[in-house]
């Protein structure tokens, strides 16, 4: 006889903690004006923010994406059997969901690389005028951005924020990302911080640090180099007394998204930078940076 799989259970969080975490992250919303934020996994064991807000994990690379309005319940994509089979996950596991839409599409199999991303533009497209915000964009493949931005999708009629969130279980705080990176090699110089509260040694150094970091970590994508792509974003940020970056922004973009990921997974990675306490004596220091994608004939 068959296993209930409710039974197969070992531990869930709460319908009552989920609640509360779906209400903070309106009230975020609520402050921010976004009207849908957007969140998607494909690994169990690293988390992640669907399985936050959903209790449910993505496995194997099976892509799970998750659209939390504002004002309703949830939509999930994942992969599975295409209209009129049952979609995933089972209905009872789905708390807080509305609607669940799936389709077979795979990583490996080129010509399914869009569908997630072309049910999220029926689902936003539901909304006229609304905002968008992406969750954790470093988990979001350009395929599924591409397809489901603005830009790419014909007549989307929604617009992106430029920002993403960070979402956790004791707070839900706006950490305002989107981002954009370098050129073959070397940062533009950042823009003096409007604060007066360092010297311009202080801020000299803590710069030096910044680019440094930066350039450890960056990486220009191959496809933005085969096609020429190049721009200039100004990204906004803070670093914190203890050297960890906050506040990441983006002040203006490259107008390509696949620079603006690279950015921004660059930024995420350095997370802290280090020794910088001691020049920023408790004191947080926010400046702009300037980043230039240049392509430097070899």
């Amino acid at each position: 006889m068959m296993q209930d799989p409710k039974e197969r259970l070992m531990t869930s969080v709460s319908t009552a903690e989920l609640e509360r975490r779906w209400a903070a992250v309106r009230e975020m919303m609520r402050a921010e004006k976004i009207d849908f934020l957007i969140m998607r996994n494909e690994e169990g064991m690293l988390g992640g923010y669907v399985r936050w807000i959903t209790d449910l994990p993505a496995r194997n690379n099976y892509h799970v994406t998750a659209i939390f309005p504002e004002d309703d319940e949830m939509t999930l994509i994942s992969h599975g059997p295409a209209a009129p089979g049952e979609p995933m996950p089972p209905a009872w596991a789905a708390r807080g969901v509305k609607k669940r839409l799936s389709a077979p599409y795979f990583a490996s199999a080129r010509s399914t690389h869009t569908w997630d991303g072309e049910m999220a533009v029926d689902v936003l497209k539901e909304k006229k005028g609304a905002t968008i915000g992406l969750v954790g964009p470093a988990f979001i493949p350009i395929s599924f951005f591409e397809s489901s931005h603005p830009q790419g999708g014909k007549g989307s009629g929604y617009t992106v924020a430029p920002s993403h969130f960070q979402l956790d279980n004791d707070f839900v705080k706006t950490n305002t990302n989107n981002a954009t990176s370098l050129t073959n090699g070397q940062l533009a110089k950042p823009e003096q911080p409007k604060i007066n509260s360092l010297s311009q040694q202080q801020v000299a150094r803590i710069n030096a640090h910044l680019n440094q970091a930066f350039g450890q970590y960056f990486n220009y994508p191959r496809l933005a180099q085969r096609n020429g792509w190049q721009g200039i974003v100004k990204l906004g940020l803070r670093v914190e007394s203890n050297g960890q970056l906050s506040h990441i922004r983006l002040l203006s973009t490259s107008g390509f998204p696949v620079l603006d990921q690279a950015a921004l997974e660059t930024l995420n990675r350095i997370s802290t930078l280090q020794d910088v306490d001691i020049w920023l004596k408790g004191l947080h220091f926010d400046t702009v940076l300037p980043i230039q994608f240049k392509l430097v004939d070899s």
